[in-house]
């Protein structure tokens, strides 16, 4: 075997890596899927569904569950593709011709699975909107930030779609240099601008309401108005958290076959399937009326009245299920080519 087939063969086994590390990460996350959609399901029909919130978040789980899943019976595909393509069929055929049938064998799959990836952000991205937008009904200005970054989301990820399917040699796919990478990169930033700024606007509903609160006299006792808005406060920031840490991943250099390299295909397989269970996740949180504060007991209220010995001050009262989902932005791990 002469230097050029070891050199492709090396990168054979790269892009076998990559894709089989990003896969197994999926799937393993798609298993918790099930379990927690499941569960946001029981639980949001049982309560039945009572308001247009719920009606539209239940629709919303629905949606992307069923986009998960075709998005991760594709990958299954494209790695089943990719390994009895280039490895299996057509022992005689030199490793050129091999490389350009998987390449175009992978195609289709691969455009579904940029489809699914793209289409859920934007439906979450218009449920953070929404639902930031219905606590300020007379004050609607407020939401020209994240309407505008909501917008700019759309329009990237449609001009990456367009990009995605003209590219057929797969030049301007090629690389964290890409067109297409560029792109990916700006559709997290501005994903992450839009759950941002929606989350600030619903702490600042917070404050307001805990001031209103105050006012009232009513400081010992939690409202499920206060339980519902901490969990959407503390899941925002979380979740802007995972975001800022995927956006600097795709932007800092990662040599191919490193420990790095395989450690960014991992971070951005859990952030897919994250931001894709993110509303069935919030639906059983908000369900379950729990928040890290009450978890970890770092409110001083609810120690204050047990200690005082009114823990019944505490409302306990079941919060209404349909919240807000925060913003899913797209994943930028595509599947390779050779």
């Amino acid at each position: 075997m002469d230097l050029k087939d070891s050199t492709k063969l090396r990168h054979l086994g790269i892009v076998l890596l990559d894709n089989l590390a990003f896969f197994s990460t999926i799937t393993l996350l798609y298993g918790v899927f099930i379990l927690l959609f499941s569960i946001a399901a029981y639980t949001t029909i049982r309560r039945g569904f009572t308001s247009r919130a719920t009606q539209a978040m239940f629709l919303l789980i629905v949606i992307n569950f069923l986009l998960n899943t075709i998005y991760w019976a594709d990958w299954m595909s494209v790695v089943a593709i990719l390994i009895r393509t280039a490895l299996v069929k057509d022992v005689g055929m030199s490793l050129d011709e091999k490389f350009a049938l998987t390449n175009l064998a992978m195609n289709k799959p691969t455009l579904v699975i940029v489809f699914a990836a793209y289409f859920q952000p934007i439906l979450t991205d218009i449920a953070v909107v929404w639902r930031a937008w219905v606590l300020f009904p007379e004050k609607q200005w407020v939401m020209v930030g994240p309407l505008f970054a909501l917008l700019a989301t759309v329009a990237i990820i449609v001009t990456n779609l367009v990009v995605t399917m003209l590219d057929v040699t797969g030049s301007l796919n090629a690389g964290k240099g890409s067109l297409v990478s560029k792109l990916d990169v700006s559709i997290i930033a501005l994903s992450m601008a839009t759950n941002l700024l929606a989350t600030l606007l619903i702490t600042y509903k917070l404050w307001d309401h805990r001031k209103f609160i105050g006012n009232l006299g009513l400081q010992k006792r939690r409202s499920p108005v206060q339980n519902i808005l901490i969990v959407l406060v503390e899941s925002g920031v979380i979740y802007c958290g995972l975001q800022l840490a995927s956006l600097l991943l795709s932007l800092l250099p990662v040599a191919q076959d490193s420990a790095s390299d395989y450690a960014s295909q991992v971070c951005h397989a859990f952030y897919t399937q994250l931001s894709a269970m993110y509303p069935a996740l919030i639906v059983v949180i908000v369900n379950q009326h729990r928040s890290i504060v009450d978890t970890y007991s770092f409110s001083t209220t609810v120690r204050n009245n047990i200690a005082g010995g009114h823990a019944n001050d505490v409302e306990d009262r079941p919060a209404t299920a349909g919240h807000l989902a925060f913003a899913s932005p797209p994943s930028d791990s595509k599947t390779e080519s050779l």
